[in-house]
């Protein structure tokens, strides 16, 4: 009896960990954040890898937290048969707040990424590829970068490459889209403010006192799911909303982080 009640349990928690979507909040106190934009709100979503039994919560989840702007850092889809679904959900998503995205590993490694891109725009997502755009609050202005992910064109710029052209083009502090979280000591070096990331899938199985195990290429990934600090640079993590390559989650739930801004002390 004790054992058939350890595998109700045992199931139950790997459905919620791989089919209930929810919520966390995050406070990013940042230099690099204005009093313009003082308590924007953005949700971010990653790592969807076209989970298509996600769709309908997401939505609802993210209309919930009303934010003023959505994140998409990267790998939301990595299969071709999945964009039928998907541009029905980025419709919805865009109907709800402005929507930007960096792309990821995968629409790089598993789709045809120039089509796949040309599509994420018509449905009214702004598509980020070592661009940026200025965004304009309370008086303030602030700018929003997205970085493509390495698995690029090998003559794309470096992200040391993008923020000079930013620095040339504006004075203003810089946010940035970028999906690969291990990156976060460049990111800093080259002077991007805050920085969103998911990519490690927040560890796939999360254990007391070690955090996340599996990484994309590797054990106890350091940069596992929430905030880090770095100088004077703070990044997000996303741990996302899907498996990896086959392996279900466990005591990791798929997440959509949702980052209040405020200035830092000091500012």
């Amino acid at each position: 009896m004790l054992l058939l009640l350890l595998l109700a349990l045992l199931a139950l928690r790997l459905y919620l960990d791989n089919a209930a979507v929810v919520t966390k909040e995050y406070t990013v106190a940042s230099k690099a954040v204005p009093a313009g934009f003082s308590g924007l709100r953005i949700a971010q979503i990653s790592d969807l890898h076209g989970n298509e039994r996600l769709y309908r919560a997401l939505t609802e989840k993210v209309r919930a937290v009303r934010p003023d702007l959505i994140f998409l850092t990267g790998d939301i889809s990595d299969r071709e048969e999945q964009w039928e679904a998907l541009a029905g959900l980025l419709e919805e998503l865009t109907a709800i707040a402005p929507c930007y995205y960096c792309s990821g590993n995968h629409e790089w490694a598993d789709l045809a990424p120039e089509p796949f891109f040309q599509k994420l725009a018509q449905t009214g997502v702004t598509v980020l590829r070592n661009e940026w755009v200025t965004l304009e609050r309370g008086g303030d202005t602030l700018v929003l970068a997205g970085l493509e992910d390495p698995n690029g064109y090998a003559d794309m710029s470096s992200p040391e490459e993008v923020m000079a052209s930013i620095r040339e083009a504006t004075g203003a502090d810089v946010l940035v889209l970028c999906h690969r979280p291990g990156l976060f000591p460049r990111l800093s070096a080259a002077g991007y403010g805050v920085v969103f990331s998911g990519h490690n899938h927040g560890g796939l199985f999360r254990l007391p006192f070690l955090g996340g195990v599996i990484g994309p290429s590797d054990f106890l990934p350091e940069y596992d799911k929430g905030l880090f600090r770095l100088g004077d640079s703070l990044m997000l993590v996303s741990p996302g909303l899907a498996g990896s390559n086959g392996i279900p989650r466990f005591w990791n739930r798929p997440e959509v982080p949702v980052a209040v801004l405020r200035p830092a002390e000091g500012r």
